[in-house]
C-alpha cells in the first residue's frame, strides 16, 4: 500500500510510519496520530538528526514491507497487551546504508552516542533543542532493528534480562 499524500508529523517523518494501515485508513492520519505519544516522535526526530541520516519506521507509505514498527493494535500479529507499541509510546528504527540495513548492535551504538552526546554536551545547539525529549527504554534485537520508546517510568529488574544504566537513564534490553 503506498501512501499518495503523505502527512508529515516532524521535520523527518509521516503519519504512516507511526500509524499501522487499517488505522490510516480508518481514523485517517490526523485522528490516528490522537494515538501516538508526542514524545515519541520528538526523540525519534532527536535521534534521526544526530545521526544524519534517514531513518525508517513502517515503510509501508512508501512501498516497502515493515507495518508493524510503531502502533500494534489487537488485530496485528506482532501485538502485545501491555507492549508500548499498543500505547503510542514505541517505534522500532531501521538505518540503511550502502550494504543493506544496519544490525541492531550497531544502532545501539548509534544510540548511545546519541544519548551521551544529549547529556555530556549540554552547550550543544542539539542539547538545548532536545533535553527533555529523549527515550526511557531501549531494546536491541539480533535482528535489523532497535526498538526505543518513551515509556512513563523505567525500572530495574537483574533477573529478567534488564540492564540499568544509572549514567544516562535508560533501561536496555537484549532480546535474542
Amino acid at each position: 500500500m503506498r501512501i499518495k499524500k503523505r502527512v508529515r508529523v516532524s521535520d523527518s517523518f509521516y503519519a504512516d510510519e507511526y500509524l499501522p494501515p487499517d488505522v490510516y485508513l480508518d481514523r485517517g492520519p490526523r485522528k490516528g496520530m490522537e494515538l501516538i505519544d508526542g514524545r515519541l516522535i520528538e526523540a525519534d526526530q532527536a535521534f534521526r538528526e544526530y545521526v544524519n541520516t534517514p531513518v525508517y519506521i513502517n515503510t509501508y507509505g512508501t512501498g516497502g514491507d515493515f507495518i508493524s514498527s510503531g502502533l500494534r493494535m489487537p488485530t496485528d500479529k506482532h501485538y502485545s497487551r501491555y507492549s508500548q507499541h499498543s500505547f503510542g509510546r514505541a517505534s522500532d528504527k531501521k538505518i540503511k546504508s550502502t550494504s543493506g540495513w544496519l544490525d541492531g548492535r550497531e544502532l545501539l551504538r548509534l544510540f548511545k552516542l546519541f544519548k551521551y552526546s544529549i547529556n555530556d554536551d549540554e552547550d550543544s545547539e542539539s542539547a538545548r533543542k532536545n533535553a527533555g525529549h529523549s527515550y526511557t527504554a531501549v531494546e536491541y534485537h539480533n535482528g535489523k532493528w532497535l526498538h526505543a520508546d518513551v515509556r512513563n517510568m523505567s525500572f530495574h529488574v537483574d533477573r529478567a534480562g534488564l540492564l540499568w544504566n544509572d549514567t544516562d537513564d535508560v533501561a536496555y534490553f537484549n532480546k535474542p
